[in-house]
């Protein structure tokens, strides 16, 4: 969907507003129709919430010049729901409601087909040669390689997959600014991702340092953009394994080159295949890897409705504050199903969510991943 300037600039001022993180922003945006109507309900939504202060909401002039900024370094923020978000994090509730993206190629990112490599920085040559053949090979079978731009591994991942005359061969997620090249000596591999029609991406903010905290949500979102992740040479305790715990987190195929037993950076891909990732030794195993991927898991109840090509209107009624009340009168600390709940109530779906969300965000009932919902 086409998003207009001042919906960008709300969507900017609620993702930075605190206690709204990616799973609420989305239930925000897509039961209040958009981040502008969201922004409108929100003091009201959250004045009983006591750690929230009506200030701390980003402010509209900040959210401004964030949005100028960007125009003026020529990046793109791809939000949550516009017409370049990323389908692969659309059943991802926890995935970046916004991404700062360089490409001269923004329309592929949009139905991106990315397999993931990651590994230690420390590399060893037959593992950098293997890496850069594989990678090639992956580009050239019509996927995009997607990996974080150190160096090592994750550089030759790219190098290989530019070496392939490819629409859209590679993507680097940056753990700081878009604009912020790191490491250094990466910088004419950075430009040449750009230059062959490839992606910059990153979720925070323009001049942003990369910093070690930034490293995991960059590595949660290498994962939410693939079908699978690669593991080749990481030691046992390693980013590389959170990266393949993600994966199976996000329902990702976890893959893994083996390496031999007393090298340190064969302990992560050896202990990944003891545990059932799938074992790679070229693109054969690749392709055989990925092929049962073809049915969609079951997305829970939220992300059923909230779907934004299915949303068609803003839920709304003037009793809504009486819905709550209704709802927390059914409700106890034991856990029962959301589906439960609404079939007891003589009250449309959407506005029982609507009252469920509001009743989150005030803290007084917890939602579960597993579409129970219990008081507090």
């Amino acid at each position: 969907m086409f998003l207009s300037k001042e919906e960008k600039i709300a969507r900017l001022r609620l993702i930075r507003t605190p206690l709204i993180g990616p799973v609420r922003y989305r239930k925000l945006v897509n039961v209040y129709g958009g981040a502008q109507n969201a922004l409108f309900h929100l003091p009201k939504v959250l004045e009983l919430n006591k750690k929230f202060k009506i200030s701390e909401v980003y402010p509209e002039k900040e959210a401004l010049i964030e949005l100028e900024l960007a125009e003026k370094k020529d990046i793109n923020i791809v939000f949550y729901g516009d017409e370049f978000y990323p389908e692969a994090f659309n059943p991802v509730s926890s995935a970046s409601p916004l991404l700062f993206v360089k490409s001269k190629n923004l329309s592929a990112l949009k139905k991106i087909n990315g397999v993931g490599i990651v590994g230690t920085r420390n590399s060893s040559i037959v593992a950098e040669k293997f890496c850069y053949q594989l990678s090639a090979d992956i580009a050239k079978s019509g996927n995009c390689v997607v990996s974080g731009m150190a160096q090592g591994i994750d550089a030759f991942a790219h190098s290989g997959a530019l070496s392939v005359n490819s629409d859209f061969p590679t993507v680097a997620v940056l753990a700081g600014g878009v604009d912020v090249i790191y490491p250094l000596k990466n910088r004419f591999l950075y430009e040449e991702i750009i230059e062959k029609n490839g992606a910059i991406v990153s979720e925070r903010p323009i001049g942003s340092q990369p910093s070690a905290n930034f490293f995991p949500v960059r590595n949660r979102i290498i994962v939410g953009l693939c079908k699978g992740v690669i593991v080749i040479e990481a030691k046992a305790k390693s980013g590389s394994l959170i990266t393949a715990e993600y994966a199976k987190e996000m329902n990702r195929v976890a893959m893994a080159v083996p390496g031999f037993p007393t090298d340190e950076r064969a302990g992560g891909p050896n202990y990944l295949l003891k545990y059932g990732a799938k074992l790679i030794e070229n693109i054969d195993d690749v392709k055989a890897a990925l092929i049962n991927i073809g049915e969609e898991n079951k997305e829970d109840l939220y992300q059923n409705i909230f779907s934004v090509n299915e949303i068609k209107f803003v839920a709304s009624n003037d009793n809504i504050d009486d819905l709550k009340e209704l709802v927390l009168s059914k409700l106890s600390k034991t856990p029962i199903d959301i589906e439960e709940l609404i079939s007891n109530l003589n009250v449309t779906t959407p506005l029982v969510l609507r009252a469920l969300l509001e009743l989150e965000l005030a803290e007084k009932i917890v939602c579960s991943s597993t579409n129970t919902v219990s008081k507090i």
